[in-house]
């Protein structure tokens, strides 16, 4: 958790620790931890992408890049969209084709 400076494991005992989850969803999280790093990830080059742009075209363009990323993910969750197909979206996003791919497999 990079606001907090915690890790993704301490954050999850954490929330058990205040009864915001239950044990079952404690260890349901700590098994996804491959999959949160990856989300992160992909927030992170947003993120980034943000801090670098100089003015509101910037912002505005990784505004539609998030809404993208959120349809071509449930298009693939549908399956409308094929894992050839959703490569082809991971260029044009600035992903990891694999980064890709695991994200919209844990939709």
């Amino acid at each position: 958790m990079c606001y907090f400076r915690t890790s993704y494991q301490a954050t999850c005992y954490r929330l058990r620790s205040l009864e915001f989850i239950t044990k079952d969803e404690l260890s349901e999280l700590l098994e996804k931890e491959a999959l949160a790093k990856t989300v992160f990830t992909v927030l992170q080059l947003f993120d980034e992408a943000k801090d670098e742009g100089e003015n509101d075209s910037q912002f505005d363009e990784d505004v539609l890049r998030l809404q993208v990323l959120n349809l071509v993910v449930e298009a693939y969750r549908r399956e409308e969209l094929s894992q050839g197909r959703l490569r082809d979206f991971s260029s044009m996003l600035g992903i990891k084709a694999a980064d890709l791919l695991e994200l919209a497999e844990a939709a």
